[in-house]
């Protein structure tokens, strides 16, 4: 069956739960339940016009580099990473939650291309915690059998994807703040954390930012063409099952919301930025963690 993950987001809190060990009879008949799912509540396989939307990422252009005469060149700089996108469907009550909801996607996808983020992705093990002395510290999952993916693997995967058609929804969630379904791609924020994305309070708005970047990294697919009616259908590449104190704050999904939280928060502090990491996750940075993800073979 498709996984269903429950988030409640940053400040250290976050528990991100995954319906598992159902028999294998339930597994055939619960994409039929899940469309009943309250979660989900009004989803229509077949919306209506003018429902659908959709944004890509805008980019700053970058100011050329000096060339060796003093003057900027256009060939000296890099080429600019693949900005992302989106698509979305809105099942929303409220006109004002589908406005919250595009502004808030909107920043998570700026950011997503801009290259400061890219870069605090990149260095994001030797900005937390130097004595990890490598930056392949991100997990896909937290199983038995994980492996340690390089940081520019997860820069690659999802910081330049294009996400979609996602239905969102704004249904509150139990014990959670947000859930995400895969098969198909469908996510509801709790409405009280909707009203957060576009908070005058810039730590609470990063708060809940940290909630719908979380959510995106759930929606990139282990196969980029899955079919989701095969029998189990089409699974995420970034799940957080199974997860314990330690692996919380190295699993792509919950490490990349924080880091759009702490980014957002401290933009020009690196010392402040890994700080903020660590107070997310206290239980990734003790000498037992550091060990066992040192000791975590590096993905294939």
């Amino acid at each position: 069956m498709s996984a269903i993950s429950y988030n409640s987001g940053g400040r250290g809190l976050a528990r991100d739960g995954r319906l598992r060990g159902f028999p294998f009879l339930f597994s055939m008949i619960a994409p039929g339940l899940l469309t009943a799912c309250p979660s989900f509540a009004g989803f229509d396989a077949n919306p209506p016009p003018g429902s659908e939307w959709s944004a890509s990422a805008s980019r700053e252009k970058p100011a050329p580099a000096p060339s060796s005469s003093g003057a900027g060149t256009a060939s000296s700089v890099p080429p600019p990473a693949p900005a992302g996108a989106i698509a979305a469907l809105f099942y929303q009550p409220s006109v004002a939650h589908q406005e919250l909801y595009k502004a808030g996607l909107v920043k998570v996808l700026n950011l997503f291309a801009s290259d400061a983020l890219r870069e605090r992705v990149v260095k994001s093990a030797s900005l937390t915690a130097p004595k990890l002395r490598v930056d392949s510290g991100w997990l896909p999952t937290a199983t038995m059998t994980q492996c340690r993916l390089p940081a520019d693997k997860v820069a690659e995967s999802v910081l330049s994807h294009h996400f979609g058609p996602i239905n969102y929804f704004d249904n509150p969630v139990p014990g959670a703040n947000a859930t995400t379904d895969i098969c198909p791609d469908r996510t509801s924020v709790d409405p009280d954390r909707i009203d957060q994305f576009e908070s005058c309070d810039g730590a609470s708005q990063a708060d809940a930012l940290n909630t719908l970047a979380h959510e995106l990294t759930h929606l990139v697919r282990e196969a980029p063409t899955c079919d989701c009616s095969r029998v189990p259908p089409c699974s995420s590449r970034f799940l957080d099952r199974d997860r314990d104190n330690c692996t919380e704050g190295w699993l792509v999904s919950y490490r990349l919301g924080d880091t759009v939280e702490c980014h957002l928060n401290h933009p020009k502090d690196d010392k402040a930025f890994g700080a903020c990491m660590r107070k997310l996750r206290p239980g990734a940075y003790t000498e037992a963690c550091l060990k066992r993800i040192q000791d975590t073979k590096l993905c294939k």
